[in-house]
């Protein structure tokens, strides 16, 4: 995944999400939140906050250092 350096948080979070062949309910699942809030980071409308990122980095093996 670090060869995608260039890409927004929202496109991070879509990486880190097909890195591990889940769906945007499944992904939602593991870190507290719903499929359309999902589609929202992703899509980079409204703000990936830091509880984002934190529960991302607690469910994934990445490094909050690389979501930013």
């Amino acid at each position: 995944m670090s060869e995608q350096r260039s890409a927004s948080i929202g496109g991070r979070i879509r990486l880190v999400r097909h890195h591990f062949a889940l769906g945007q309910e499944s992904f939602g699942e593991k870190i507290g939140m719903s499929a359309n809030r999902i589609s929202e980071l992703e899509n980079n409308k409204g703000g990936a906050g830091a509880g984002v990122l934190v529960a991302i980095c607690r469910e994934f093996p990445v490094s909050h250092e690389w979501m930013l």
